[in-house]
């Protein structure tokens, strides 16, 4: 029940953050088929002193029911990993998050903080202290910067035009009051852009 919305509405576009719930989903499926087997025994009156065979053969079946079940739950999650759409959208992940972050981490002092969308991901590939990008104008967005002792900003098409359009242009790489381009790369349709805060 709790994942048939992932394959009836095909939500199921990064399998990984499904994927880690399956092994719970299966237990507690095996333990809801011993007890109702444990039910149906109650109800029925069998006794497992004289009816040790029949209480094997439910076993027998509750086992080829997980087994099946878990079989037929990975096969579109598989299907969907495996796929080509799959394998570009885990490349375009390591690009914006993992390269990024990389860059940050050797071409940094220790000490500098960045401002990102991504703050989780690219700091733990950074190895730096991070803070969400603020919404706003670009002068609003390098005040808050400078007053947060901000060492450099992460831009990237995959976010900024839909949940930060009024940075946008930052999109265009140039010296802006307060900033200065260091890092531009594109890939996989994403441009990531690094500003130091002067």
């Amino acid at each position: 029940v709790a994942v048939l919305p992932v394959f009836i509405f095909n939500i199921s576009k990064a399998p990984s953050y499904i994927l880690p719930i399956f092994p719970v989903l299966i237990i507690w499926l095996s333990k809801g088929l011993l007890v109702i087997e444990g039910g149906a025994i109650k109800v029925l009156n069998l006794t497992i002193s004289g009816k040790v065979e029949r209480f094997r053969q439910w076993m027998l079946v509750s086992t080829a029911i997980v087994i099946l079940f878990s079989y037929s739950s990975f096969l579109p999650l598989w299907k969907d990993m495996s796929s080509e759409d799959s394998r570009y959208f885990a490349a375009s992940q390591k690009f914006l998050l993992k390269d990024t972050g990389e860059w940050l981490k050797y071409n940094t002092q220790k000490d500098a903080i960045a401002m990102t969308r991504w703050v989780g991901n690219t700091g733990f590939y950074a190895d730096r202290a991070c803070l969400g990008l603020v919404d706003g104008e670009i002068s609003e967005v390098v005040k808050y910067a400078k007053k947060h002792d901000v060492s450099y900003i992460v831009i990237d098409s995959a976010s900024v035009p839909h949940r930060r359009p009024k940075l946008a242009p930052l999109l265009n790489p140039s010296n802006y009051d307060g900033l200065r381009p260091v890092y531009v790369n594109e890939k996989y349709w994403i441009r990531v852009i690094i500003y130091e805060v002067l």
